[in-house]
């Protein structure tokens, strides 16, 4: 008997039989598998892959900061950081929404763009440095159609809704 079980004796070994045992190696050798599995099924989940494309999301929008002027050649000033703590409110909303945008980048207006397109349809919500906000939908050629956004969590809720009913239709 091993040492630590040696003062134990049969009626406390059957009263309590997982503690009074050691641990084999047939016991542990379903262990790798098991946890392969587990991961496989997280690879697989939606809620985990939108964790890592949101984490993707996150690093564009991060890298903005160091945009300077004249970034696009053409004299467009960067996002200001108010513009960008915004998309980073919105983006938020979007991640609790399980909404995943497509890019997030500059405006060449000067602000931050969230951008979603599925085959010919095309929206965004953008944000510009003077704090205004604009939500845009069109498909293939059509007209698009542009509104006004507040930052409040309603209106921002609401522009996240249209904008979802737009890319599945």
């Amino acid at each position: 008997m091993p040492a630590p079980l040696q003062g134990i004796d049969r009626i406390d070994r059957l009263r309590h039989p997982p503690i009074c045992e050691e641990i084999g190696p047939d016991v542990t050798q379903y262990l790798p598998p098991l946890l392969e599995k587990i991961q496989a099924m997280r690879d697989r989940s939606i809620y985990w892959r939108a964790r890592q494309q949101f984490g993707v999301i996150y690093a564009e929008l991060a890298r903005l900061v160091n945009l300077k002027d004249g970034w696009d050649s053409y004299d467009a000033v960067p996002p200001s950081q108010a513009a960008i703590e915004t998309a980073e409110r919105i983006l938020a909303h979007l991640r609790l929404e399980m909404l995943l945008p497509n890019r997030v980048v500059p405006s060449a207006e000067g602000g931050v763009g969230i951008c979603f397109i599925d085959a010919d349809r095309y929206a965004d919500i953008e944000v510009f440095n003077d704090q205004e906000i604009l939500g845009t939908t069109y498909r293939g050629k059509s007209e698009p159609h542009v509104w006004e956004v507040t930052a409040s969590e309603e209106s921002i809720g609401e522009a996240i809704k249209q904008i979802r009913a737009h890319l599945n239709t």
